[in-house]
């Protein structure tokens, strides 16, 4: 989209796997879902982790 997003323009869902320390998660843009180029983006879906403290997250668009 090009544009910030706060906290306030997306919903995102966290599924978390059997460990507790991994998962999956599905964020719903609340915003006009345009993009400048490609179709336009309502939902991402990513997964997260927490190894050592830390919390990594991906989606591949």
């Amino acid at each position: 989209t090009h544009r910030w997003l706060g906290f306030e323009d997306a919903h995102i869902t966290f599924d978390v796997d059997g460990t507790g320390q991994a998962g999956t998660f599905t964020s719903k843009i609340l915003i006009d879902p345009a993009a400048e180029s490609g179709p336009p983006l309502t939902v991402l879906a990513g997964r997260w982790s927490v190894q050592n403290g830390i919390a990594l997250t991906g989606i591949v668009l």
